[in-house]
Parts: structure tokens; C-alpha cells; sequence
């Protein structure tokens, strides 16, 4: 299987390089063919660190030249959905990151473009994927059905992140608290903690809701605290499930505990060797490359991530409350996507 890559930017050295060389080391059968950036000296030193054949600054070329059976992309999410779109429309398996589209504008039209080409999608939420994490789903699925869990709370605290646009980083917390409640939101309200003293668009902000099943949920997002940290507490009756998840740490490595009436059932450390696999994004890696062959499914893909885009969206224009149930952000049909990719109606 021929795999190349699109992006060797920051983001695609720290976590993508790291798990493409891991899983073709893993698995001999994998090529790495190619990797692509428009700045050649990126292109050439991701190649030359994480193994790759050889290096291209034009996406066409390497695409024509290499011919692979599936592709990553990594660029900045600004550029994610024009690159991603003629991609998805050939039916190429494409493995792309987080968010997938900044609007739900975009969003619509990556879904209808991967509808048309029909090929294997997935989108990079790594929390999924996380080991931590990934327990806590288990002992969800093994012990506490989806309808009788009562809150699930989820905190993401970083330091010195005074980017305008915190929701691309947030989006992680929104997708994780639906994975865990194994439900769709069904209405969320959003508050804002506006810090102009740390620079223009910065802010502090919580959504408390509750899920089509029920269950309540509460998540809270702090980009300029003293510490980095992610938790989640998920509680039922007589039961709490804790997980500590710091995979963007490299000297963390997770824990994750599961109560009952007051004792402690089961508690998990997290010792994997790789910090792109405490963090998950080797799995979602390996999750991808494996369905490419044949070998399992992906998870999410574009179709399952149209309300992390809504709340994406409602956070960065400051709204208060979505009500899912609402005509303005109800599920298009595939013929009205369609036609909105394809330019009719605009």
C-alpha cells in the first residue's frame, strides 16, 4: 500500500511524522512514498526524519507521479477544506485533520464531496483514540448504559494559548464529551469570559447542556490558566468513571479510574512508550491505515461530525445557545449538499 502525506508543518512533525514512521516500521507492507509541503526546506526534512521515499511542493505532481492508495492531510484548518474537497470528490482515502471545515458552510461541502467520491474518510479526533480515554469507553460500554449516565463534566486547561480562535483547540473537548456519552447533543448554552488583557478574540468559555439520551453535560475550556491539563468525570448512580488526560505532556502518561459506592474498582496508568500513542494519534493512524487494507473501520468520519462544526462555529461568533433541533442547524440532505457543492442555488 502506497501512502504520501499533505503538510510538514509543525503539527504534522510533532504528532503525524512520528506515527507514519511508527506504523511503516510496524507493518513492512506500508510504503511511504511521499510527502508534500509548499515550503520545500519543511518538505525535505519531514522525508528525511519519518522515512518517506521522496518529497514534492506540488500536490498535482505527487499525486500523479505516486498514484497512493491513501492520504493524510495535515495543514492549517483555514486551507483544510479547499485542499480536501477535490480530494474527497476522486474517492481517494483521505485521513485528514481536525476540524473538518471551520464553518458549517465548509462542513457541508466536504460531506457532499465525500459522498460523491464515496471513499474512506476519517477525521482526526485523537481523543478517541487515547488510551485513557479509549478505557474509559470500555468500562462505559461493559458497565453503564449510555441511558443511565448522569453527567459527564470535561475540562481543557492550557497556558499562554492568546490565539484568537481557541474553539480549533476546544473542538477536542466537544468531541470527546459525545463520545463518552455515546449520544448527540441535543442542546447546549454557551457563557464567555471575554480577556482582552491577553490579546484581541481571547476568552474563557463553558457549554453546559444535555444529550438526546439524557444525559447532562458540562465542559469547560481555560486557554490562559497556570497548567496544562485535561480531565473527565463521568457519573451514574453508584458509579463515577475519572480520567486524567494529558497526552500533549510527554512526561504524563494518563490515568484512568472507575469508582463504585465510594471504593475504587479499577484504576489504569497509561505507560505506552510513545508519546503519539498515550496521546492516540498513532492509533487513529493505525485505525486508518488498517481500514484502507481491509482491516476494521474508522471512526469519526465527515458524516458523523456535523455538530463539533456547529459548536466550533458558536463559539468563534460568540453565541449562547444551539438548539440542535433547530431548521438552522438540522442535518442537510445529500442531494441539497450536492447541489451546494457543485454551485447551484448560491
Amino acid at each position: 500500500m502506497k501512502f504520501c502525506t499533505i503538510g510538514c508543518g509543525g503539527h504534522a512533525s510533532h504528532s503525524h511524522g512520528p506515527s507514519q514512521k511508527l506504523y511503516a516500521q510496524r507493518h513492512p507492507k506500508v510504503e511511504l512514498a511521499a510527502c508534500c509541503d509548499l515550503n520545500p526546506q519543511l518538505a525535505e526534512t519531514y522525508r528525511a526524519t519519518f522515512g518517506f521515499q521522496r518529497c514534492y511542493t506540488n500536490l498535482e505532481e505527487m499525486l500523479a507521479k505516486e498514484n497512493p492508495d491513501a492520504v493524510a492531510l495535515v495543514v492549517p484548518a483555514s486551507a483544510t477544506s479547499g485542499v480536501a474537497i477535490p480530494l474527497l470528490e476522486r474517492g481517494m482515502a483521505l485521513h485528514l485533520e481536525k476540524p473538518p471545515g471551520l464553518t458549517l458552510n465548509e462542513y457541508r461541502r466536504l460531506l457532499a464531496a465525500a459522498q460523491k467520491g464515496c471513499g474512506l474518510n476519517q477525521v482526526a479526533f485523537n481523543r478517541r483514540y487515547a488510551p485513557a480515554l479509549v478505557r474509559a469507553r470500555q468500562w462505559l460500554d461493559r458497565d453503564i448504559p449510555a441511558e443511565e449516565v448522569l453527567h459527564i463534566r470535561y475540562d481543557l486547561v492550557r497556558y499562554s494559548r492568546n490565539e484568537s480562535d481557541f474553539s480549533i483547540t476546544a473542538v477536542h473537548g466537544i468531541d470527546a464529551v459525545q463520545y463518552l456519552a455515546r449520544s448527540p447533543y441535543r442542546e447546549i448554552r454557551l457563557t464567555y469570559r471575554e480577556l482582552p488583557q491577553s490579546g484581541a478574540g481571547v476568552a474563557a468559555f463553558s457549554m453546559e447542556g444535555v444529550c438526546l439520551n439524557g444525559t447532562e453535560v458540562s465542559l469547560t475550556f481555560q486557554p490562559m490558566s497556570g497548567l496544562l491539563e485535561e480531565t473527565a468525570a463521568i457519573h451514574a448512580i453508584d458509579q463515577s468513571i475519572h480520567v486524567n488526560l494529558l497526552g500533549a505532556q510527554a512526561t504524563f502518561d494518563g490515568e484512568t479510574s472507575h469508582w463504585c459506592g465510594g471504593a475504587l474498582k479499577s484504576r489504569v496508568m497509561v505507560m505506552n512508550p510513545e508519546l503519539v500513542e498515550r496521546n492516540g494519534v498513532y492509533y487513529e493512524t493505525e485505525a486508518f491505515l488498517n481500514a484502507v487494507q481491509g482491516i476494521g473501520t474508522v471512526s469519526p468520519q465527515l458524516q458523523d461530525c456535523r455538530q463539533q462544526v456547529i459548536l466550533m462555529e458558536a463559539i468563534r461568533t460568540r453565541k449562547t445557545r444551539i438548539d440542535f433541533a433547530d431548521r438552522d442547524v438540522a442535518r442537510p440532505n445529500v442531494s441539497d449538499a450536492v447541489r451546494e457543492l457543485s454551485g447551484i442555488d448560491r
